[in-house]
């Protein structure tokens, strides 16, 4: 089987740099066209990779010598390309085959840590968060899968912006855009796994120094966060609203602690370029 070496960034922010890899029983050099979306995965989450640390690989569909196998530091040669979203060369996503797919998530020994299972659309772009999520009792650990659908084109002359609310304990969020003269445009009002609509701005948008000034508020729960993505034309940006609103005790199945602060904070991501 013909090998390429290849470095590929999955999961981004809480997650390590982690060496992409996969075995196949037949022979692929290239992507070909059963291979029709495009998948990249992030983890959102505080809690998940301090709880797994120890994750080695991941699996599609089963955990077999024949499966495709994903994310493994032990498998630094893949014959199987990621490639790069349009202009962007860090933009990058793996192919896959289109369907309702589970991922598998195990240790080194292949002892099963966490599953994750959706329905992907042919020819579509994915981000697959893997967020906190809201439970009764706050010391409980529990994450919730969010997919995004970003298959929207980038058009020209314009930046694409979608955001996405995946802070468990932020409840409802009004984001609004800052204009001109001072006031303020309401865009949406996400509450938590909840994203909006791509929202496509050309440069009259701008208010200063080539920045597009948003804002995400909670009165009730004194959120007030003034952020900004930089003008490009051509570009789709996915802004993620994550991390805790208050501090946060939290206890595994073995009753080990993990203490988490306040971490409100928003990410800009290009998802497509």
């Amino acid at each position: 089987m013909h090998n390429k070496k290849i470095n590929f960034n999955l999961i981004l922010l809480s997650m390590v740099t982690i060496l992409f890899s996969c075995k196949m029983d037949e022979e692929v050099t290239l992507p070909t066209e059963k291979e029709d979306f495009r998948l990249n995965i992030m983890a959102s989450s505080d809690v998940f990779p301090q709880e797994f640390s120890s994750i080695g690989l991941m699996y599609l569909d089963h955990i077999r010598k024949d499966s495709v196998q994903i994310l493994g530091t032990q498998f630094p040669q893949r014959p199987y390309p990621s490639l790069p979203v349009g202009n962007d060369p860090n933009v990058l996503y793996t192919r896959l085959t289109s369907g309702n797919r589970k991922m598998i998530f195990t240790s080194v020994k292949d002892s099963i840590l966490y599953e994750a299972q959706h329905n992907f659309v042919r020819k579509g772009t994915y981000n697959m968060f893997i967020a906190d999520d809201m439970v009764q009792d706050s010391t409980k650990i529990q994450y919730r899968n969010v997919f995004s659908d970003d298959s929207n084109l980038p058009q020209n002359g314009k930046i694409g912006i979608k955001f996405i609310n995946l802070s468990p304990d932020s409840g409802e969020v009004t984001i609004s855009q800052g204009m001109k003269d001072g006031s303020k445009k309401q865009l949406a009002a996400l509450a938590f796994s909840q994203s909006s609509p791509y929202l496509f701005l050309d440069e009259q948008a701008i208010v200063s120094n080539g920045i597009i000034p948003f804002s995400f508020q909670n009165s009730k729960k004194k959120i007030f966060i003034d952020n900004g993505v930089a003008f490009k034309q051509g570009v789709n940006y996915l802004i993620i609203l994550k991390g805790f609103t208050f501090p946060k005790i939290k206890k595994d199945a073995k009753n080990k602690t993990y203490y988490f602060d306040k971490s409100l904070t928003t990410v800009s991501r290009i998802v497509q370029s």
